[in-house]
């Protein structure tokens, strides 16, 4: 099995699959430690891609076979609305699109993604199903604390 992470963070998300990683690309700065310090430290020799045009041809042809992330969440949460004082479209979100842009290039096959409930109001049941038909899905929206968060 060959993983991937797109918007994983540092990947915390990432951690228990560390054996099948391949690289994660995580353009947004605020995950970033010193040279990318705590990544090094916890995924020795993974690739840490930090580029919104990195070349997803290339993650293709390596036959990734998930991909896993955690795209800005900006649009629905708390933090991101108490910093700003606004929230943001997530149609406009640079770490939703590179993320979706991932799976239509690469086409892996299970991709999984973490955000918030509130996503679905825009990328709803009918966008997923018409966006990869070729997918089957399985949604769970709800809280964190169901898992013990």
């Amino acid at each position: 099995m060959k993983v991937l992470g797109v918007c994983a963070g540092n990947g915390v998300i990432l951690y228990s699959l560390k054996d099948y990683l391949k690289g994660n690309i995580e353009p947004r700065a605020i995950f970033h430690s010193k040279e990318n310090s705590q990544w090094k430290a916890n995924f020795k020799g993974i690739p840490f891609k930090t580029e919104y045009n990195e070349d997803l041809i290339h993650w293709r042809k390596r036959g990734i076979d998930v991909i896993i992330g955690n795209p800005d969440c900006g649009h629905s949460s708390k933090f991101s609305y108490s910093r700003s004082k606004k929230l943001s479209d997530p149609r406009d979100n640079k770490s939703v699109s590179l993320y979706l842009n991932a799976i239509k290039v690469i086409k892996p096959k299970i991709f999984l993604m973490e955000n918030l409930p509130k996503l679905m109001d825009i990328y709803n049941v009918d966008f997923w199903y018409n966006t990869f038909p070729e997918y089957e899905f399985v949604f769970h929206v709800l809280s964190v604390n169901k898992f013990g968060n």
